[in-house]
């Protein structure tokens, strides 16, 4: 369902924390790939927060 809602399918929905306006949290869970090399073989490094905004959300 979480990751329906949304429509990311690496994407899970974590917490909502607020509804107006509309503020998710939600964790990356695919596996991470080099963008140059594209090796899998990589390590956590970091985690940071971004706010996305202005996203289409059901065709909207």
């Amino acid at each position: 369902m979480e990751r329906i809602l949304i429509g990311l399918p690496d994407v899970t929905i974590k917490k909502i924390v607020s509804v107006q306006p509309a503020v998710i949290e939600v964790e990356y869970t695919g596996q991470p790939a080099c963008p140059h090399c594209q090796s899998r073989a990589l390590r956590l490094k970091d985690s940071f927060w971004r706010f996305i905004r202005n996203v289409p959300f059901r065709g909207r």
